[in-house]
């Protein structure tokens, strides 16, 4: 039972290093997330500014290229659409790690509970063996008292015999 619970172990504890190491790439895809939630959050603005400047070159012609302008706002268009794509990839992907790292959290748990049945039933079986030694020590006393008994009556049985000849 002691071997079976070592082998669980040994099995959690492997699964849980390759968890962590997972983690380790999950970890750098947050930070992806993180700067592509930046760029999304500055292609926004650039939009909504490159709008607002069309805007105003539509109501007054003079004040510059509205066709300039509408190239811009379409490559930014184009930018935010990767950068909004990639950034529910990521999302999905930092999902993934945040389960990743929820599963960590139980496998810990989950071992820490096997190494603590290891360690209960190591001092069952230390109990158990101590226990069996004091009953065979204990019994062997008794064979020994019992031995020697049979012994002091067979030496007054053979003095009552040499007795009873003489």
């Amino acid at each position: 039972q002691l071997e079976k619970v070592e082998g669980q172990i040994e099995e959690q504890e492997t699964l849980l290093l390759q968890l962590k190491e997972s983690m380790k790439v999950y970890h750098d895809m947050k930070g992806k997330y993180e700067a592509l939630m930046g760029e999304v959050q500055s292609l926004e603005s650039e939009k909504a500014s490159l709008a607002r400047e069309l805007e105003r070159v539509q109501v007054d012609p003079s004040k510059g290229c509205s066709v300039a302008i509408k190239r811009k706002l379409e490559k930014v268009e184009t930018s935010l659409a990767r950068a909004r794509s990639e950034t529910r990839k990521h999302q999905q992907m930092y999902r993934k790690a945040e389960q990743e790292a929820q599963k960590c959290r139980v496998l810990e748990r989950k071992i820490n509970g096997l190494k603590q049945d290891k360690v209960s039933l190591m001092k069952k079986q230390r109990e158990a063996a101590a226990k069996h030694r004091t009953f065979v020590d204990t019994k062997t006393r008794e064979i020994h008292a019992l031995k020697k008994k049979e012994r002091i009556a067979g030496q007054k049985l053979s003095k009552a015999k040499a007795e009873c000849h003489k």
